[in-house]
């Protein structure tokens, strides 16, 4: 007599899914801080109410020609809901950033660098996914007069390890990779019933590309193949800026902005597994999301313009009912 037994094979594709999360956050703050300067709001001259000339953006360390030094941090919280294949995703997330910049000509160029990290916790006890990245990068922001132009681009490493919920058992999976991200922001003042504002919209998109990985510590590992996620991010806002200035000549600014964050799959792999001899091959993108966003930013620079600092917030809501809050700090100098 011949016993036949047969098997069924289910994976949960949120844990795929959930380095989408992590890069598209990574980038936003990314580029929030190369574009924001120490003010949080796209850095531009502003007209000035009542005045001829303009006000320099404030918080911007020491505004106007010269070599700037500065540094920030973010952090932040993230939920995305879920769908009808994916399980909802709590994203806690973080990172420091430095660079030196060189402004002459109505032009400003600079590199910079840092570190940030990501957990992810899948809901239902699913397991997490922790992702780490080493990065560096490169932004020409151009002053037409008119309006600012602000290329950027940033590369770095990609660490990821995951866990799976197997059945109370953890199946572990560590994978490396790395990413790209070039992004492009057009910046305008204007004047809006007497008030100044200034309007600006960015366009970026970001490839990463994971290595493959097996599993380790249960009895019927995923083995996954190489694969790649791609994004396209857009951000359009409105900013109101107020600028004061101290009795001894020092500046600050409050910046109030809102607006709309998008992010998009752009074209992302299939996730391609082997488990107990069963090839799988489905589909882990995550679904497009749009987002409303107001946030808050106050800056000071000193009298003599050599050192700024800032502190920022931000609340995003989707239309799915999941959010984001981000802070931020900043400093700058210069030299």
């Amino acid at each position: 007599m011949t016993r036949s037994t047969c098997s069924a094979v289910a994976v949960d594709p949120t844990g795929f899914a959930a380095v989408g999360v992590a890069l598209g956050s990574l980038i936003s703050s990314i580029f929030n801080s190369i574009d924001n300067n120490a003010s949080g709001s796209p850095a531009t001259a502003v007209p000035a109410r009542g005045t001829a000339g303009v006000i320099p953006a404030g918080g911007d360390g020491a505004y106007g020609s010269g070599r700037r030094l500065w540094g920030a941090g973010f952090g932040g919280k993230q939920k995305v809901e879920g769908s009808s294949n994916q399980a909802g995703i709590d994203n806690r997330f973080g990172g420091a950033i430095t660079g030196v910049e060189n402004s002459s000509g109505g032009s400003t160029y600079g590199v910079f660098g840092g570190y940030a990290v990501s957990n992810l916790d899948l809901e239902f006890n699913a397991g997490e996914v922790d992702f780490d990245s080493t990065f560096g990068g490169a932004y020409w922001k151009i002053n037409t007069g008119t309006f600012n132009v602000n290329l950027a681009i940033v590369a770095g490493s990609a660490d990821q390890d995951t866990t799976r919920n197997v059945g109370g058992i953890n199946a572990r999976g560590e994978s490396d990779g790395w990413f790209i991200s070039p992004s492009v922001t057009v910046i305008a003042p204007m004047e809006f019933y007497a008030r100044p504002v200034i309007a600006s919209v960015r366009v970026s998109y970001a490839g990463l590309f994971l290595d493959g990985y097996t599993e380790t510590g249960v009895a019927n590992p995923l083995t996954v193949n190489d694969r790649d996620v791609h994004i396209l991010n857009t951000r359009a806002q409105i900013n109101v800026p107020y600028n004061m200035a101290g009795k001894d000549g020092s500046q600050t600014r409050l910046d109030l902005r809102a607006g709309i964050d998008a992010q998009f799959d752009a074209g992302s792999d299939n996730a391609a597994v082997v488990v107990g001899g069963t090839a799988l091959n489905f589909s882990a993108d995550l679904d497009n999301e749009v987002a409303g966003f107001i946030g808050t930013t106050i800056a000071y620079t000193s009298v003599s313009g050599t050192f700024s600092f800032s502190a920022s917030g931000e609340v995003q809501s989707t239309f799915d009912g999941g959010y984001k809050a981000i802070g931020q700090v900043r400093g700058a100098v210069r030299f």
